[in-house]
């Protein structure tokens, strides 16, 4: 009998690793520096930047593989970068602090503006206008591509975390306690709308003219499809920290977060499935120069790059709430188990050979797998009459 079940297990695990093709998509570069990091830009699919923690400023021309460091003036948290063509950029971060470079980062200057506390996110809307948000409601407004700012009227007094225009006319801006406001007419006005929840939103991206997602704490995900007039909340089956999404192009879009969750949806957000990112600690932010090409950073210097359009979504499907939902993979200490908070789960660890390693009981939860030694390992779990049967790989 038991020889069966050692069968059984191998032939599940061979079918698994035949069939879980999200691994191997993304691949982790040394960006030099163990500070976080906040923001990633890259102007093409070659050259890029990077921004974070103590004044962290780097830049590739080699598409991630080596990384310098730029020296501009500041050491505190920078918390965004853009640029607007090849050679003109800026950057936003703690004490209203910005920097402007025309050189491609070569040198930098600092920007005067009327902002008295975090600025969270810049975005350029064309060659001459640009926005930033921040502390206490700020939205910075600028016409002269970046060269001076003045403040426009957001409404509200909630931090503003993110500001997108889908196009020259239509932009969008997210925050503390479920804030969003939408303008029409390029940002000279704001209007708040209706979002449903009070979690701190962080991101939110278009896919279309009318199609929206934004993200936030707590796996919050909303959905709009009449242009951001209404939102609905949506259940993708993770109660994790979401920091950044973005989509590469009209289907294909990705949610990062905290425990190295990266998420991908191939039908413009309708279901989302499990991608490997390579990393346990948190993303912070993702850009894509290109449909194929993408880039990830986050906590400890953390960078992480696909030339592959992120890989094919693994097994693992993330909107249906009776799906088991295993994570990270490889995990080094922490394995979480997500499925329904009121759920217990049954669970057995064993080895490639089939050997019982671990067995045991609990709600929804992390599991702690730092007694492992590294390896492959298959994961069999019973939620009420349902079985699940899964590997992963102890780092």
């Amino acid at each position: 009998m038991k020889t069966l079940i050692k069968l059984f297990n191998i032939l599940i695990l061979s079918i698994l690793l035949a069939t879980h093709t999200g691994w191997a998509q993304w691949s982790a570069t040394n960006s030099g520096v163990a500070n976080t990091l906040w923001d990633v830009y890259f102007t093409d699919n070659n050259t890029g930047y990077a921004v974070g923690g103590y004044g962290t400023f780097l830049k590739t021309t080699d598409a991630g593989a080596n990384w310098e460091r730029l020296s501009p003036s500041f050491n505190h948290q920078v918390f965004s970068i853009e640029f607007k063509d090849e050679s003109t950029g800026i950057a936003a971060g703690e004490y209203q602090y910005m920097t402007r470079t025309n050189n491609g980062g070569d040198s930098w200057y600092n920007v005067g503006n009327p902002a008295t506390g975090w600025l969270f996110d810049i975005t350029f809307v064309d060659e001459d206008l640009a926005y930033s948000v921040g502390y206490g409601g700020l939205i910075l407004q600028s016409t002269n591509g970046g060269g001076s700012w003045s403040e426009v009227s957001s409404g509200v007094t909630d931090e503003l975390r993110k500001v997108y225009f889908r196009n020259t006319t239509n932009g969008y801006i997210v925050g503390d306690n479920g804030v969003i406001l939408k303008s029409t007419n390029s940002g000279d006005t704001w209007t708040s709308k209706t979002s449903g929840t009070s979690q701190k939103l962080r991101s939110i991206t278009f896919f279309n003219d009318f199609g929206g997602l934004a993200v936030g704490d707590s796996g919050t995900v909303l959905s709009t499809q009449d242009a951001g007039e209404s939102w609905i909340t949506i259940d993708i089956g993770t109660s994790e920290l979401l920091m950044d999404i973005v989509f590469s192009n009209s289907t294909d879009g990705y949610i990062v977060g905290d425990h190295g969750l990266l998420l991908k949806t191939t039908d413009a957000g309708s279901t989302w499935g499990t991608i490997h990112s390579g990393t346990d600690l948190l993303i912070n932010s993702i850009h894509f120069p290109s449909a194929d090409t993408g880039y990830m950073v986050g906590a400890e210097g953390t960078v992480i790059h696909t030339f592959n359009g992120g890989g094919t979504v693994g097994s693992q499907e993330v909107k249906v709430n009776n799906e088991l939902i295993i994570y990270p993979n490889p995990a080094n200490n922490i394995l979480h188990l997500d499925y329904d908070n009121s759920s217990i789960i049954d669970f057995e660890i064993l080895d490639i050979s089939g050997r019982l390693i671990k067995s045991g009981y609990r709600k929804a939860a992390a599991l702690n797998i730092g007694g492992l030694s590294p390896g492959l390992y298959i994961i069999k779990a019973q939620i009420n009459s349902q079985i699940f049967t899964d590997k992963f790989m102890k780092k």
